[in-house]
């Protein structure tokens, strides 16, 4: 590149970075508002899925009460004591089949 190229890069340069500037700026602001959009949405969805999911729990919880009636004992007592270890009632008694007979 000899010095006549190089004087008419020049105009061309400061041209683009003179309209090139203010397109990116308003570029790059477009582009992080949508992405703070997309997180909110993103935010929602979650905070939606949290609340469907636990919806479900609840209704599984009591399906299976409905079904299990002894068991709602149990869960109404709480965990064992964590120095006992063991628990001394067997939680599904109908399920387990008796090895004498």
């Amino acid at each position: 590149m000899d010095a006549h190229m190089l004087q008419m890069l020049i105009p061309i340069t400061a041209i683009l970075a003179t309209f090139g500037c203010p397109v990116a700026i308003i570029f790059v602001f477009k582009w992080f508002k949508l992405r703070e959009r997309e997180l909110q949405i993103d935010s929602e969805a979650r905070r939606d899925v949290g609340a469907a999911m636990e919806a479900r729990m609840q209704r599984l919880e009591s399906v299976l009460l409905q079904i299990e009636p002894h068991l709602r004992a149990q869960l109404m007592q709480g965990p064992p004591d964590s120095h006992q270890g063991v628990q001394t009632s067997d939680p599904l008694p109908l399920l387990r089949k008796d090895r004498n007979g």
